[in-house]
């Protein structure tokens, strides 16, 4: 393995153990844990209120409603199956060992997310999730400030003093201004891991935080459905590219797909969520504008797929990928920067079967 190799499955990564468990995962953070129990409590109330209503049950008819469609563009795109033929459960007349990862959309937040957002106070959450709140009151006030002496010659109208409306805009601008130096958002934009949603790869079974996602779309002013799409596309193409079964019934080895480079394994499931993405953007526009407007905000780590594209269309993009991600299934290639001449050699092999 090379040495510059940050492993995706490393031990100090949450989703490489059992979340269930009371056994605490090797820390790389030497400050305290912090309280998740207490975080998520007062993170989940300031989500309800922020968006409304109840977002967990949102988030729930999301992934019902987009599950099957998710994985059945996963078959397509990668040619691989979460069955082979092999022994167990019969099925139409063939022995099929069955592999299930289920989806669930769960309470409370993860350890990762709990340390970055610590210190952050109940009145400074409601505040960073409805920045988008703020910006609309100051362009509004903006807006009358300018035109107020057309507006207050309107009949029946509550007419505010020009300065009343003046502080009000000073207010907005000045709450606004405040987490912008503190650049609380960015720094939660910025976490280097899968908070939103993770999969447990050693389990296998896929959790969607709701209070994450949630969290991610008032800070992008998203709709929450379209960003649930994305985490649900996500996380289930990490499940597909590691359990999948190819023509020859080979999966992914679990512990070099552990041992891969996080760059290559972010890499390919950020590949097949934007190739989902596009897939369903004439039924669901919005998960497509959720996707790029998060990854303008992400590590280079969730961008590390575009550095593969062949600039070709868009079959022939899919077909390189989806042959180079075999190749180093099947090889134990661990290091992105391998994966990346692989790809380059898949390209020029398929456009010389073309001619």
């Amino acid at each position: 393995m090379d040495d510059c190799i940050e492993a995706w499955g490393s031990p100090d990564r949450e989703y490489a153990h059992d979340p269930d468990s009371k056994k605490p995962y090797p820390n790389r953070d030497p400050r305290p844990l912090p309280d998740v129990q207490n975080q998520s409590s007062l993170w989940r109330d300031v989500v309800r209120d922020s968006l409304g209503g109840d977002p967990r049950v949102v988030v729930d008819r999301v992934v019902k409603q987009w599950n099957g469609a998710v994985r059945e563009c996963l078959r397509k795109q990668t040619g691989l199956r979460l069955s082979t033929d092999a022994e167990s459960t019969r099925v139409d007349g063939r022995n099929r060992k069955m592999r299930s990862v289920p989806v669930r959309v769960v309470s409370g937040i993860p350890t990762r997310f709990a340390r970055v957002v610590r210190g952050i106070r109940p009145q400074e959450m409601k505040l960073l999730l409805n920045r988008s709140k703020l910006d609309q009151v100051r362009s509004g006030a903006t807006f009358m400030m300018d035109e107020y002496n057309e507006l207050s010659k309107i009949e029946g109208s509550c007419v505010a003093e020009l300065d009343e409306i003046e502080n009000v805009k000073k207010f907005a601008e000045s709450l606004s201004q405040r987490f912008k130096k503190e650049n609380k958002s960015q720094q939660i934009l910025e976490i280097n891991e899968d908070v939103l949603g993770a999969y447990f790869f050693r389990i296998p079974e896929i959790r969607l935080y709701w209070i994450v996602i949630g969290v991610y779309s008032q800070i992008l002013d998203l709709p929450i459905e379209a960003l649930t799409v994305v985490v649900l596309a996500h996380e289930l193409a990490h499940a597909y590219t590691h359990l999948g079964y190819d023509i020859d019934n080979r999966d992914w080895n679990t512990e070099e797909f552990a041992r891969s480079d996080l760059h290559l394994v972010e890499g390919l499931a950020q590949f097949y969520t934007r190739v989902i993405c596009e897939q369903i953007s004439q039924r669901f526009p919005a998960a497509l504008d959720a996707f790029e407007e998060l990854l303008k905000h992400q590590s280079d780590v969730y961008s590390e797929h575009k550095k593969w594209s062949t600039k070709g269309s868009l079959e022939h993009e899919g077909e390189t990928i989806r042959i180079s991600m075999l190749e180093c299934r099947s090889k134990g290639i661990l290091s992105r920067k391998k994966f990346q001449d692989i790809v380059k050699r898949s390209r020029e092999n398929f456009r010389k079967n073309q001619i």
